[in-house]
C-alpha cells in the first residue's frame, strides 16, 4: 500500500512540475510578444474628456456658480494628404527688394503709417 501511495504522490508532483513549466512558457511568450509589439508599432491613443460649462447665477447679494456637463464633444478632422510630385510649379514674387535691413524697416514703417 505504501508503494502505491508513493507512486501516486510522485505522479501528482510530476504533473505539477509539468503544468508549472507550461504556464511559465506561456507567460514568457506573451510578455516577449507584447514587448515586441510595443517597441515596433505605434498606437494612437485618443483621450476624450467631457467638457463642462460654468454657469454663474446671482441670487440677491450671493453669487452661485455651478458646472453643467456638456458631455463628450466629437471633433471630426479631415486629413486630405496628397503625396506626389506636382505637375507644374510656379512661384511668383511681387517685388525683389535688395538692400539692408534698415531700409526694409523704414519701408514697413511707412506702410504701417508710423
Amino acid at each position: 500500500m505504501s508503494d502505491k501511495l508513493f507512486y501516486e504522490i510522485v505522479h501528482h508532483i510530476e504533473h505539477l512540475v509539468i503544468y508549472s513549466f507550461v504556464i511559465w512558457q506561456v507567460y514568457l511568450a506573451v510578455r516577449l510578444l507584447l514587448e515586441f509589439v510595443s517597441k515596433n508599432f505605434k498606437f494612437e491613443s485618443k483621450v476624450i474628456t467631457p467638457q463642462t460649462q460654468i454657469i454663474e447665477k446671482q441670487v440677491g447679494s450671493v453669487e452661485q456658480t455651478s458646472k453643467k456637463d456638456l458631455g463628450v464633444i466629437d471633433v471630426k478632422v479631415d486629413k486630405n494628404i496628397f503625396i506626389d510630385k506636382p505637375d507644374k510649379s510656379k512661384v511668383k514674387l511681387d517685388e525683389v527688394k535688395k538692400g539692408k535691413v534698415k531700409t526694409q524697416k523704414n519701408k514697413l514703417r511707412k506702410l504701417r503709417g508710423k
